[in-house]
């Protein structure tokens, strides 16, 4: 058993010692926020209209998706944007372009994330 605990704990400090730079893992820097990717697929972000959500990556496409703004939920925001006021289809359409994903880019040297949208700007990977 103590065998089976120590091989697990030196697979678990291998790999999270690891840093893999075609990972988006970190903490990453733009003009006008600072995000950071968490190893478990969630990320936060200081800075911007979002607070939190998911990620995932396939090659250098790094997708974020919000699951907060402003520290609400989609069931909450979309109760804020009920109470402003408002024909239903405009208020489903801000709802979804709120927490629309975003797409990102990391260039092949693993530093810097490009965002397309203009939402972020270019990220740059901070050391950690």
């Amino acid at each position: 058993m103590r065998k089976l605990a120590l091989w697990i704990f030196c697979v678990v400090a291998a790999v999270g010692c690891s840093h893999d730079m075609s990972s988006a893992v970190g903490t990453w820097k733009s003009k006008a926020a600072i995000l950071v990717f968490k190893a478990d697929q969630t990320w936060t972000i200081v800075g911007l209209k979002f607070d939190s959500g998911t990620w995932s990556q396939n090659g250098s496409q790094v997708t974020i998706t919000p699951t907060s703004i402003k520290g609400l939920s989609r069931a909450e925001y979309n109760k804020k944007l009920r109470a402003a006021g408002g024909d239903q289809l405009s208020q489903m359409q801000a709802l979804d372009k709120a927490f629309a994903p975003v797409n990102l880019t990391l260039d092949s040297s693993g530093q810097t994330l490009s965002d397309k949208s203009g939402e972020l700007g270019d990220l740059t990977r901070q050391k950690s």
